[in-house]
C-alpha cells in the first residue's frame, strides 16, 4: 500500500496519544494504547508500530531508521522522533540530511540555555560522522544567536574559524564558509560607522581599525587558497580597497593559488562529471595530491571520498594507512578508525587497525579488549576472519610482556649461555661477526670492568 504521507495532517490530540504508545516502551514492548480514529490513521498507527517491532528484534535494519524518523517527524511528536533519531545515531552515522533536519528541529525549539547546549552537543555529534559543509554552515548561523552574551563575539569567531579549518580547503563549497564568515565580519564594520555628524572617539577609531584589519586578513586568507569563483573574489577585495592597489605579495599568492585551481579542475571536472560514488576519480585525485605533498588538501579529498563512498572499507583502509604512516598522527588516526568500524563493521582489517590504534595511544588494556570483544561480535564474513582477529589479539597480548621483568639475567648471572653462544658461531660456524655481536653484547651488559670477562673475549679472538 503507497500512502503519500506529505499530505498527511494527524490531530494534535491524536498526535501525542498515539506517538506515546509506540514509544511507550522504549522499543521493548508490542503493547500499545487503542485510540479511536480513522481508518487511514489506524493504517499509518499500524506501519509506525510495525516498523517499532522490527527495530526492537533487530536494531541494525537501516531502512526501518529511517521510515520510522520520517513518519514520526509528520507527526510532530518532537519526543517520539528525538528518541527515534537517538537510536539510530546510536548504531549508524548519519548523513548530512538527516542531520540538518534533526538539528532545524531542535534549534526551533531551543530557548533556554539547556536546550542550546543539547544544540550544541548534537552538532558535535554531526561534526564525527563526516564532512558536511551544510551542518557546519548551520552551526556556525546557531553560533551567531550567541553575540548577546558575554564573550558571545568570540563564541562566534572561534566557530567560524572552525568551521574554516574543516571545509576551507574544499574548492568546491569551501567558499560558502569564507564568504559567510567575510560577510559575518562586515557586517560588524558597518555597525561600527558613526551617525552623520557625529565624531569617533579614539577607542571607537581604534576598534574600527582593528576590524577593518580583520576584513582585509580574511580576504587574503581566502584569496590563498586554490577555490572556485576565486576570481569574483579578487574583484570584490579591490571594490573593498576602492582605489587602493592590491599588495604586490597578495598578488603572488593569488597568482599561485589560480595556478593550482587549474591543475585540480581537471580533477574536479570529472568528479562532477561522473557517476556517484566517483570511486576511481577521488582515488585518482588523492594520488595526485599525495605526490603534491599536501597532507591537508589529502584529508580533505579522503573525507570528501568517504561521504560518497561510506561502505567501502577500502577506501576507510586507504585513509587510516595515510593517517598511520605518513602523518603518523596517532590521536586523528584512532578518531577515524572509529568512525570506520560505525561505516564497515564487516572490515577486519578496519577493527585490528583500530584495536592497535588505541594500543599506540596508550589507552588502558580494558578499553583495547572492549574494541576486541566488539570486533568479534560484528559478523566477518569468513572463519578466516576471525582467526585473522584473533591472531591479532595474540599478538597484543605478547607485546605486553614485560620481558625484563618477568625474565631478569640474574638467573646466569655469568652469561655463560651466550658465551656458549659465541664460542659455537666463531668455532663451528665461522661466523666471527655474529660472535663478536653477542660478545659485545656481553660487555654492555654491565660486566665491562671485570677482567676475567675480557680475559675470555680475548681468548675467542
Amino acid at each position: 500500500m503507497i500512502l503519500n504521507f506529505k499530505q498527511l495532517h494527524l490531530k494534535s490530540g491524536f498526535r501525542k496519544r498515539c506517538m506515546r504508545g509506540i514509544y511507550s516502551a522504549n522499543f521493548q514492548s508490542t503493547t500499545y494504547i487503542t485510540i479511536e480514529i480513522s481508518a487511514f490513521e489506524k493504517v499509518l498507527v499500524a506501519i509506525m508500530q510495525d516498523y517499532a517491532r522490527t527495530l526492537a528484534a533487530d536494531i541494525f535494519l537501516y531502512d526501518p531508521h529511517i521510515e520510522l524518523i520520517r513518519l514520526l517527524r509528520l507527526s510532530g511528536d518532537l519526543t517520539a522522533v528525538r528518541t527515534a533519531r537517538e537510536r539510530m545515531s546510536s548504531v549508524y552515522p548519519l548523513t548530512e540530511e538527516l542531520w540538518l533536519d534533526w538539528l532545524r528541529d531542535e534549534i526551533k525549539i531551543a530557548e533556554a540555555a539547556e536546550e542550546k547546549d543539547h544544540v550544541l552537543q548534537l552538532f558535535e555529534k554531526a561534526f564525527k560522522d563526516y564532512l558536511s559543509p551544510g551542518v557546519w554552515l548551520e552551526y556556525v548561523q546557531f553560533c551567531i544567536g550567541f553575540m548577546a552574551e558575554e564573550g558571545g563575539m568570540q563564541k562566534v569567531r572561534s566557530a567560524f574559524e572552525r568551521a574554516i579549518g574543516a571545509i576551507g580547503l574544499h574548492p568546491v563549497k569551501g567558499s560558502i564558509i569564507w564568504e559567510a564568515y567575510r560577510e559575518f565580519e562586515h557586517a560588524m564594520l558597518c555597525g561600527m560607522q558613526p551617525a552623520p555628524g557625529a565624531v569617533q572617539t579614539a577607542s571607537q577609531k581604534e576598534a574600527e581599525t582593528a576590524q577593518i584589519a580583520r576584513v582585509e586578513s580574511l580576504f587574503k586568507r581566502q584569496l590563498a587558497i586554490p577555490l572556485l569563483h576565486m576570481q569574483q573574489t579578487m574583484s570584490e577585495y579591490k571594490t573593498w580597497l576602492d582605489e587602493a592597489e592590491v599588495n604586490p605579495q597578495l598578488a603572488q599568492t593569488y597568482d599561485k593559488a589560480c595556478s593550482k585551481l587549474q591543475t585540480i579542475t581537471p580533477f574536479e571536472s570529472k568528479l562532477s562529471s561522473s557517476e556517484s560514488p566517483h570511486l576511481e576519480e577521488y582515488l585518482t585525485y588523492i594520488d595526485h595530491e599525495v605526490s603534491k605533498n599536501e597532507p591537508q588538501r589529502v584529508l580533505c579529498l579522503y573525507e570528501r571520498a568517504i561521504q560518497d563512498n561510506c561502505l567501502n572499507a577500502e577506501v576507510w583502509i586507504k585513509y587510516t594507512k595515510y593517517l598511520d604512516s605518513v602523518l603518523k598522527a596517532k590521536s586523528q588516526a584512532f578518531d577515524t578508525y572509529e568512525r570506520a568500524v560505525r561505516n564497515c563493521p564487516w572490515s577486519c582489517a578496519l577493527w585490528l587497525g583500530y584495536c592497535r590504534a588505541a594500543e599506540r595511544l596508550q589507552l588502558p588494556h580494558d578499553q583495547i579488549t572492549d574494541l576486541f570483544t566488539k570486533a568479534l561480535g560484528s559478523g566477518f564474513a569468513s572463519g578466516a576472519e576471525y582467526l585473522q582477529l584473533w591472531m591479532g589479539n595474540l599478538h597484543y597480548m605478547h607485546r605486553r610482556i614485560d620481558w625484563h621483568s618477568a625474565f631478569p639475567e640474574d638467573g646466569d648471572p655469568t652469561f655463560s649461555l651466550l658465551k656458549y653462544w659465541a664460542r659455537v658461531e666463531a668455532r663451528f660456524c665461522h661466523n666471527m661477526p655474529k660472535a663478536r655481536e653477542i660478545w659485545k653484547k656481553v660487555m654492555q651488559s654491565g660486566v665491562g670492568s671485570q677482567a676475567e670477562f675480557w680475559l675470555e673475549y680475548v681468548e675467542l679472538e
